[in-house]
């Protein structure tokens, strides 16, 4: 009860648990003055318990938190000192594991990993645990000035070094950020290296306030936010208000499948100043990895490069999917690096699907992170943006568009346009030119991916990922986090070329909600007009055949080589001008 003073463990440590047959509210401090490794260990039992008094003893009297099949609240806008936390069950027949942070502070400082989610024992699809970290009106701080490298290959420790909070690792864990805030130096969702069973699954949330990962002091830590680690793990982010910060190097689907999926909010990609190369966004990598970004809504600020396809082995799959009346995805003055053409023969995809809102970058990039290797290996990727829609607003001046460094000029990145359109905002900026063409969409495209039925009891938001004999389709989940359940599929880019097409439903190649789902086509050709805009230049320097009108909204189209217009094509001239000499312009 109030005014009772300090509950304190003694040298040898403290175990305390809830034994009651209802919920037990603490409004005493806890003292935890045990010994290094015997401190005090907080045990809810079987029963809801709220600790509200705080924490006397600071970082030198640390708690152990252990929350299995029970809920643990932490309020009453006191401070608590934590060492180590785990929401997990080693029990698959106990509950849900919950812990609740509620008008409270938390600090966890220290060299440590943090869990929700996460049991040592290998779970199959039939007995993995839930767990679930909701914070709301509260500040979680958990940071670490020091600094390790990366752990050895083939360890045994399938986690990084320092400060991480590590959600979903052989099992489900959830960490919802509903108001105040989280800090930490990593964020870990969905990791395992298990080679049976069903993956890791972490769902990452973020409802209101905002989520930082700050990275660490030194060039050997820079991956601050890391979405879907190692090969079995599959791990996603949901964000649908307030911010979430990564100050380091973000992967998603690098290690192993990462979706982020933004509806709303602003999600910020930035450079920490003491962490050398930080401040890039990664998708897709290493061991078939797959990363998808699916921006409905909101913004999202990447202040150094975009690299899709981080891989030289492994047929990594990666997308950006930008589709909302005002959504910005913002790259600055950088190019998106698509790396189709990896090495050792691999077929990895990248793919940019526009239908609504604005992508602001330099252009689009294909080459290799190895660029000292036999180019004449990198064969058989495919890189595209693929226009229905929206925007691309150029962020540099001097630069070709849809650049391609490979021996094999096949395997570029290339530009398709469909029904919706295309629409460059040159933006003031004078110089830049496409040597690859605008290519209207043929044949058929994927018109609708036709659930039969919602799908129930989805815990991570899954990619959709389509395959056929076409290239270019992207699509989507209508994803409700709270119900877990998927209503539907969205097709941002129909894609072109298509006969016959099949979508899988899935958060990796081994945790599959649903295959085979059959897939609508619809016939390409209508629409299809080019729209240049904003003052400043642009050059085609390839013959385009984009199947619509031309349509000039300010600066100047400049052609830059003969039948650079499609021979069908209607000059709309609403601002603007068209510059070419007598041999370049169209009879």
């Amino acid at each position: 009860d109030d005014g009772l003073g300090v509950l304190a463990a003694a040298e040898g440590g403290l175990e305390f648990k809830n034994c009651s047959t209802g919920g037990l509210t603490v409004n005493a401090a806890l003292d935890a003055s045990g010994a290094e490794g015997k401190r005090t260990t907080v045990l809810p039992g079987g029963n809801e318990t709220t600790l509200a008094g705080g924490t006397t003893g600071g970082e030198a009297k640390a708690l152990d938190l252990a929350v299995a099949g029970s809920t643990l609240k932490l309020t009453g806008g006191k401070t608590f000192d934590i060492a180590s936390l785990n929401v997990l069950s080693n029990d698959a027949t106990l509950a849900e594991s919950t812990l609740v942070v509620d008008g409270a502070n938390v600090r966890a400082s220290g060299t440590n990993e943090l869990y929700v989610g996460y049991t040592r024992a290998f779970k199959t699809a039939s007995d993995r645990v839930f767990a679930r970290m909701v914070v709301t009106n509260a500040l979680w701080c958990h940071t670490s000035v020091t600094n390790k490298s990366f752990p050895q290959r083939g360890s045994g420790v399938d986690y990084y070094a320092d400060s991480a909070l590590c959600v979903g690792g052989r099992s489900v864990g959830v960490l919802e950020v509903r108001d105040g805030g989280v800090i930490t130096n990593r964020l870990i969702a969905g990791g395992s290296f298990q080679t049976y069973g069903d993956p890791a699954l972490g769902l990452v949330r973020v409802v209101g306030g905002e989520l930082a990962t700050l990275g660490a002091n030194g060039d050997n830590y820079q991956d601050s936010t890391v979405i879907g680690w190692r090969s079995y793990g599959a791990g996603s982010v949901c964000l649908e208000r307030g911010r979430f910060v990564s100050l380091g190097t973000a992967n998603v689907g690098v290690y192993g499948h990462g979706t982020f999926h933004q509806t709303g909010g602003t999600a910020l990609f930035r450079c920490n100043v003491n962490t050398q190369g930080s401040g890039y966004l990664r998708l897709g990598g290493s061991n078939t990895g797959s990363g998808f970004y699916s921006l409905l809504g909101g913004t999202a600020i990447v202040s150094n490069q975009i690299g899709m396809a981080y891989t030289y082995s492994g047929d990594a799959t990666c997308q950006i999917a930008v589709d909302g009346e005002d959504a910005l995805f913002d790259n600055v003055n950088k190019r998106v690096l698509m790396n189709p053409n990896v090495y050792n023969g691999s077929k990895s995809r990248a793919t940019v699907g526009l239908r609504r809102g604005t992508f602001r970058c330099a252009g689009f990039y294909a080459n290799s992170q190895y660029p000292t290797k036999d180019r004449s290996v990198w064969t058989n990727g495919i890189g595209a943006v693929v226009f229905n829609g929206g925007t691309l607003r150029l962020g540099d001046s001097g630069k070709d568009v849809f650049k391609c460094d490979c021996v094999n000029d096949a395997y570029g990145v290339d530009a398709y346009v469909c029904e919706g359109g295309a629409t460059v905002d040159t933006d003031g900026k004078t110089g830049n030119f496409s040597t690859r063409p605008f290519a209207g969409a043929t044949g058929s495209g994927v018109a609708s991916v036709d659930l039969a039925e919602p799908l129930e009891n989805v815990l991570s938001v899954p990619q959709v990922i389509i395959t056929g004999d076409g290239t270019g389709a992207v699509a989507v989940v209508e994803y409700d986090a709270d119900a877990k359940r998927v209503s539907g599929v969205r097709i941002v880019t129909p894609g072109s070329g298509y006969t016959s097409a099949t979508a899988k439903i899935c958060h990796s190649q081994n945790s599959v909600v649903k295959s085979g789902v059959p897939c609508t086509l619809g016939q390409n050709g209508a629409g299809q007009d080019f729209t240049k805009k904003g003052e400043g230049d642009f050059t085609f320097m390839a013959e385009n055949t984009y199947g619509g009108k031309t349509i000039l909204e300010g600066g100047t189209l400049v052609l830059g080589v003969p039948n650079a217009l499609p021979a069908t094509t209607t000059i709309v001239p609403r601002g603007g001008v068209i510059e070419a000499t007598a041999d370049n312009f169209p009879a």
